[in-house]
């Protein structure tokens, strides 16, 4: 079974005193079962990059965009034979830029089809987010929209465990938090392919939202239900 996923994530936020803040945006997935997870299509949008005091970051262009688009055998800039090249971004644990074996478009692939394995890819450098002006009221708005498929295979039906795109003031890591370390910093979105817990009664995929200080640890067995910062909701296909 293959499902595919287009997302656009938003945030919206009023502050006092915006600092320049530099966060590493991450996407990564982790598989308990025999099921693949890819992104074909990513981007990252700040409103603010234009007005930071300090030059735009070399890896975001004069829009304050920065994209990761196939195909990537095409661009001078990527590589998906070794050594694998992926500018403004790097892979840990078990991603690797690949062909979608039915479309045959370039993705990145997160995880293979194996049990117990974790893939992440996050900027290259962190973002710079906000403005440095003082005293003045300030709304923040950043966008990130991505496109992603979970794939079964012909020995499993199901599409666990899940994947997450974080938004953390930490350096990269893979961990348990459906493969990102537990003790990030900052925000994640979580799209939980596989239902452990009776008392989420939401189909899958289920995406919720958490907020993380450092000190949180993923309760997997719950699937998140008592972390979630609102009730999440089922994603469609």
């Amino acid at each position: 079974m293959v499902r595919y996923y287009r997302s656009v994530v938003s945030f919206n936020s009023a502050l006092y005193f915006v600092p320049l803040f530099l966060i590493f945006l991450y996407f990564v997935a982790q598989s308990s079962s025999s099921v693949s997870t890819q992104v074909s299509a990513f981007g990252f949008k700040n409103r603010f990059a234009k007005s930071v005091k300090r030059p735009v970051p070399k890896h975001l262009d004069n829009a304050g965009q920065l994209q990761l688009k196939a195909p990537f055998h095409r661009n001078p800039d990527y590589s998906i034979e070794d050594p694998r090249i992926l500018r403004d971004f790097d892979l840990l644990g078990s991603a690797i830029l690949a062909l979608d074996p039915d479309t045959k478009r370039d993705v990145i692939r997160l995880t293979p089809q194996q049990p117990d394995t974790s893939g992440l890819i996050h900027t290259h450098e962190a973002i710079a987010i906000g403005n440095e002006r003082k005293a003045q009221l300030l709304s923040l708005n950043f966008q990130v929209s991505f496109d992603f498929t979970i794939r079964s295979s012909p020995h499993s039906k199901f599409t666990a465990d899940g994947l997450g795109l974080f938004y953390s003031l930490n350096k990269p890591k893979l961990g348990a938090f459906m493969g990102m370390r537990e003790d990030f910093v900052g925000i994640g979105i979580i799209v939980d392919s596989f239902r452990n817990s009776l008392r989420r009664r939401s189909k899958d995929p289920y995406v919720y939202a958490v907020v993380n200080d450092g000190g949180m640890k993923y309760d997997a067995s719950g699937d998140g239900l008592t972390q979630q910062v609102t009730p999440g909701c089922y994603v469609e296909a």
